[in-house]
């Protein structure tokens, strides 16, 4: 096992400890820089971990964790991204300078769309 395995997510693990005890400043680029590619370190050792264990377990159960791991892969920041910080509602508004709706757009739109469903289901 690659020894990035191992050190990416500890040392991401003691970047979030060391930010909430306030001795980095996460709004610097060099700290934001490490904190993404620590980030993209902790997600592929994830997934390589997930793998051994997935071949070690055998079939149905090594998919069915792999399937686990890019799922919880997936939803975790988009669910972090969604509780953090402070809610702050965007209020459409409209521009004077906008620019007219033209129907024959949506229609050439839908037309292709559907033209490229036919062709694709009749391959």
């Amino acid at each position: 096992m690659p020894h990035w395995c191992w050190v990416d997510p500890v040392t991401g693990a003691l970047l979030v400890l060391a930010k909430l005890a306030g001795w980095v400043n996460v709004e610097s680029w060099p700290i934001l820089i490490r904190a993404v590619i620590l980030l993209a370190g902790a997600a592929f050792a994830a997934v390589d971990h997930a793998e051994i264990l997935a071949v070690q377990t055998g079939e149905p159960f090594g998919s069915i964790l792999l399937t686990l791991a890019i799922t919880t892969l997936e939803v975790g920041p988009n669910i972090s991204v969604m509780v953090a910080g402070e809610p702050r509602p965007v209020t459409a508004t409209m521009q004077s300078t906008q620019s007219k709706y033209d129907p024959r757009s949506g229609r050439d739109y839908l037309t292709t769309r559907a033209a490229d469903s036919l062709k694709t289901n009749a391959d």
